[in-house]
């Protein structure tokens, strides 16, 4: 289930997704190749503490080298509305 794919200056992909498996949360994967292949083994977790499925629209943008900031929107705490959100990640 791909949701986004963005160029990027070190890496030439990013894809990231929403995971509602064994816990709940955003997943990110990174290609070197235009998006042919994809470092699956090396999977980010980008998020993994969400209370809910309800999440969703991720976005990135590599701020800097190996720098990424993902934006997406889901809750924090079951009692609360959906808000906007974001995790700064190294792409290494």
């Amino acid at each position: 289930m791909v949701l986004d794919k963005r160029k990027f200056r070190v890496y030439s992909a990013e894809v990231d997704w929403g995971w509602n498996f064994l816990s709940v949360g955003r997943r990110a994967c990174l290609s070197t190749d235009q998006g042919r292949t994809w470092n699956v083994k090396n999977e980010v977790i980008v998020r993994d503490d969400a209370p809910n499925g309800d999440l969703g629209y991720p976005a990135s943008v590599e701020l800097y080298p190996n720098t990424i900031l993902t934006v997406y929107y889901q809750i924090d705490r079951p009692e609360e509305t959906l808000c906007l959100m974001g995790t700064i990640w190294n792409g290494d």
